[in-house]
């Protein structure tokens, strides 16, 4: 699980702008270059819409990423792009407690049940994620997206239009942060887990 953090910036709608976030290492497995290539098309498909996207996380293809963002935003004024390079954990936790987004997408081939989504939901993000490894347990239409594991674009952008589009956004992310609350406290699973073995010990 992960601390519970206190919510100190109240989220509020950039008007006609969606603010998408993701977090992981710049490499092939993680798939990144989807997102990039997900934000070309929506820009396209909602050519009046502003679309920022930051990446946290740094890695063998941090500079190659960067470099096929940077093409992709020098003649358009509606994209904005920011690699922020690799982040301790503190400071993801700052980062996320001090700016505002909307969606939080992964788009891995492989996963157990990913810190940094829980980060997000935690902060009431919700979140864009294949069905894989544990994601599942994190992830529904209560408070994401759950595509396929193939990650396919369109499969984001279904997303994207189900949460951003949607009048309920207060919706899903009191959702999302609900079920870190209840079900990935790490502080009171620890609680739990000290019980459960303070039980078992009595009964021997």
């Amino acid at each position: 699980g992960v601390e519970i953090p206190n919510l100190n910036q109240v989220y509020s709608i950039k008007e006609n702008t969606l603010r998408i976030l993701s977090l992981s290492y710049c490499v092939p497995i993680k798939r990144i270059d989807k997102i990039l290539k997900c934000v070309e098309v929506l820009s396209n498909k909602y050519k009046d819409l502003y679309i920022e996207w930051t990446h946290i996380g740094g890695g063998f293809l941090f500079e190659p990423l960067k470099i096929e963002a940077n093409k992709l935003t020098e003649n358009n004024l509606y994209i904005k792009i920011k690699f922020t390079g690799e982040l301790q954990n503190q400071e993801v936790k700052n980062y996320l407690a001090n700016n505002n987004f909307d969606i939080f997408i992964n788009a891995s081939e492989s996963e157990g049940v990913p810190v940094s989504i829980m980060e997000a939901m935690s902060y009431g993000i919700p979140v864009i994620a294949p069905d894989i490894g544990g994601i599942s347990s994190l992830v529904d239409n209560n408070n994401g997206y759950l595509i396929s594991e193939k990650a396919e674009i369109h499969e984001i952008l279904l997303g994207i239009d189900k949460i951003f589009k949607s009048s309920n956004i207060p919706y899903y992310r009191e959702n999302s942060r609900r079920k870190i609350i209840n079900d990935f406290s790490a502080e009171q699973n620890f609680s739990n887990h000290i019980s459960m073995i303070e039980s078992l010990t009595k009964i021997h």
